[in-house]
């Protein structure tokens, strides 16, 4: 089994609401996007170590992270793009969302080779580094030779929690 879905990581929840680490998806600073291969099947329900970023099927700095293998790792690098100009909505609907720009590459020389789907995960410090947030299926193999790859985000947001 491979990839399939979109999904937020049911850990990342539930640490936010024990308050077993202070997390602030808003206001963190580094909320990456790293790319990754068809070789993994992400996992909605792991442990809060498990969805961080090089543990579990997620393992960074190699095979099935995927970075830009042409402009000195400047395009997409294997930590990821940072998510910009993030928004969360005003809580007067029953739906919160989050969400974000649309991640490009950092240049118009990025070559990625078979990206399937992505990570999202705060970078900053917390009881677990680098833990999940979600993850996103790209529907099949993504590649760009020599020009800019985009990580489109869904109109209805990166995520979206109805109560």
């Amino acid at each position: 089994m491979s990839w399939s879905a979109s999904k937020i990581f049911s850990a990342y929840v539930t640490d936010i609401l024990n308050n077993t680490t202070a997390m602030d998806i808003y206001s963190d600073a580094l909320i990456e996007v790293a790319l990754y291969n068809d070789s993994i099947t992400p996992n909605p329900l792991v442990t809060s170590a498990l969805s961080a970023y090089a543990a579990g099927v997620w393992t960074g700095g190699s095979s099935p992270n995927i970075q830009d293998t042409t402009s000195g790792n400047a395009g997409w690098p294997f930590l990821g793009r940072p998510l910009v100009a993030k928004t969360l909505s005003d809580y007067s609907t029953a739906t919160i969302k989050f969400d974000a720009d649309d991640t490009v590459s950092a240049d118009a020389h990025t070559t990625l080779v078979a990206a399937f789907g992505c990570l999202v995960y705060d970078h900053s410090a917390g009881a677990v580094t680098d833990q999940g947030v979600s993850y996103h299926y790209f529907g099949g193999t993504q590649s760009v030779t020599e020009g800019t790859f985009t990580v489109v985000w869904n109109a209805s947001g990166i995520f979206a929690i109805t109560l």
